[in-house]
């Protein structure tokens, strides 16, 4: 699986953070994804930050480097700003995007984007670990409570091969 590079993006009160939803599939997550071949994290994560919200960011900081335990995740570099410029908006990839207060996160919030978004935020050093939370069984239990999310993100995955 293709590592993945995301941006943690807060506004400047760091009251609020930048969450993108998607077009192919109706959830929002923190922006970001694949990092293309020969490409370093922080490109790819600068990359998809535009290319999902037509925001450019600075002074971005690794706040967490996440490892994969199986076939299930990939690499995941996680990173965090509150530079930025330009306003946010919806391009190809989104169809919406929008800051919202830290305690009023959308419920159709990715799960694990949820668990990533509050781990790099709860400190300023970087977080090495291991992606245990993507498990079969953890699959199958968001699959049963939200088998229309499951389904579109299968059919993007298998559209892409």
């Amino acid at each position: 699986m293709q590592p993945a590079a995301l941006v943690i993006l807060q506004d400047p009160t760091t009251s609020h953070v930048l969450l993108v939803k998607r077009k192919d599939v109706p959830i929002w997550v923190i922006p970001g994804g694949g990092i293309d071949e020969g490409e370093e994290p922080e490109g790819a994560a600068l990359r998809e930050l535009f290319e999902e919200t037509t925001l450019s960011a600075s002074k971005l900081v690794l706040r967490c480097h996440l490892f994969p335990v199986n076939r299930w995740a990939a690499e995941t570099f996680v990173f965090f700003s509150n530079f930025f410029e330009g306003s946010p908006a919806s391009t190809a990839e989104t169809a919406a995007v929008a800051f919202f207060p830290l305690d009023q996160l959308p419920d159709s919030l990715f799960i694990i984007h949820r668990q990533w978004l509050f781990k790099a935020l709860s400190t300023e050093s970087l977080i090495q670990g291991k992606i245990e939370e993507v498990t079969w069984k953890s699959i199958i239990r968001y699959a049963i409570r939200s088998p229309k999310i499951v389904f579109g993100f299968l059919w993007t995955y298998l559209t892409k091969l």
